[in-house]
């Protein structure tokens, strides 16, 4: 498994800290800290969706849950992903047929537990301009 979890992989994750439900991920590096391994991914949104503050927001006051009840969340996450839309397939981006401007936000911290498939092929990605990249578009002025 660690062969294909090579950074341009597309990864299939749902996850209750992020709001992720059977959603496709493209894996950009993953990390190894404090014996627990953990991923950072792009995850398509909209634009209305990708303020990195109104994330950051949300994944601190699921940190702040307790530890019983953040494991029941990302259980009946992974769970509510599998019953709407099956086990290997994919959430629509938008579940009212929303439109608008596509775009992209960083997760820096996805945990493996969170994974529910691998895809066969890799994309070719130059993660050092990607980074830089992402880390421009948080720039006030460049949103």
């Amino acid at each position: 498994m660690d062969k294909r979890l090579k950074c341009g992989r597309v990864l299939l994750v749902s996850c209750a800290q992020h709001q992720l439900q059977n959603q496709l991920v493209l894996l950009i590096k993953d990390f190894l800290g404090d014996g627990k391994r953990s991923f950072q991914v792009l995850v398509p949104c909209f634009d209305s969706e990708s303020s990195s503050d109104e994330q950051k927001r949300k994944s601190e006051e699921f940190a702040r849950l307790s530890k019983e009840d953040r494991y029941w969340l990302e259980e009946s996450c992974v769970l509510e992903g599998i019953t709407r839309w099956g086990i290997e397939a994919v959430a629509p981006l938008a579940q009212d047929g929303g439109q608008g401007h596509r775009s992209f936000r960083m997760v820096n911290d996805l945990p493996i537990s969170s994974l529910l498939g691998v895809s066969k092929k890799a994309i070719k990605i130059d993660v050092a301009e990607l980074l830089s990249e992402a880390k421009s578009r948080e720039i006030p002025r460049l949103r």
